[in-house]
């Protein structure tokens, strides 16, 4: 899966939990979207499922406690760099983990 892909997938699971859709774009801040904890925890609890991945303790602790350090970008760029099995658009999770962006 491209980058593009994965920015729109992470923009898709922020638009469900924000009723303001008008500030995400990829230079957002955490801070700037005005997500509370509980909002940083479904975000990533909806990335997780859909990428197959665990979000970093560390990059729960840098949402809740300075939210204006991070930005939408860094957690496409984190999502990219684990290289992890993605949910294709037929829904059925696919690849073997050791092959990034390769269905079955």
């Amino acid at each position: 899966m491209n980058r593009e892909a994965i920015t729109q997938i992470v923009f898709n699971e922020l638009g469900i939990i924000l009723v303001d859709k008008s500030g995400i774009h990829e230079d957002a801040t955490f801070s700037e979207l005005r997500l509370d904890d509980v909002d940083i925890q479904t975000l990533f609890g909806r990335l997780e499922e859909a990428f197959n991945f665990t979000v970093p303790r560390f990059m729960h602790i840098h949402a809740i406690q300075r939210p204006e350090g991070l930005a939408l970008k860094m957690v496409v760029e984190l999502i990219v760099l684990m290289g992890q099995e993605t949910v294709p658009d037929d829904g059925k999770k696919s690849g073997s983990g050791n092959e990034p962006g390769h269905h079955r």
